[in-house]
């Protein structure tokens, strides 16, 4: 089974006419993520199943947060984000609003900040569209 899998509805293609970026709005948070699919054949306004793939290309870059906040924070006007939320250690899974897996960051390392609020530095989100 695909984790990370979200119906989210297509708000804008080819961000700051970048031809690989669009934006996606899941629950009420709107996302840029980067996709290799041809834009020709996605809707705006229009809901997709989708998978949502968090990337992290250098260190991974995670804190213990105080405050109990749970969202996505775009870096500046890049398509790099900061995630807010709930981390569960055992998953690998952050609470942003909505469940992220990042079980494929490996982050054992970081078990004891289990049921704690954590940031964490995304340097972009990959989008897959599974269906219509």
């Amino acid at each position: 089974m695909k984790s990370n899998v979200f119906t989210a509805k297509i708000s804008r293609k080819e961000v700051d006419n970048v031809e690989e970026t669009i934006e996606i709005i899941i629950g009420n948070m709107p996302i840029e993520v980067f996709t290799m699919e041809d834009q020709r054949f996605l809707e705006e306004e229009c809901f997709y199943k989708i998978q949502l793939l968090p990337q992290i290309f250098d260190e991974i870059v995670i804190n213990k947060i105080d405050k109990p906040l749970k969202e996505i924070m775009r870096v500046e006007k890049s398509i790099s984000y900061y995630l807010k939320g709930l981390y569960y250690a055992d998953e690998q899974i952050i609470d942003v609003g909505f469940k992220l897996d990042l079980s494929e960051h490996e982050l054992h390392d970081f078990s004891f900040l289990d049921k704690k609020y954590i940031q964490i530095f995304i340097s972009r989100f990959d989008l897959e569209v599974i269906s219509n």
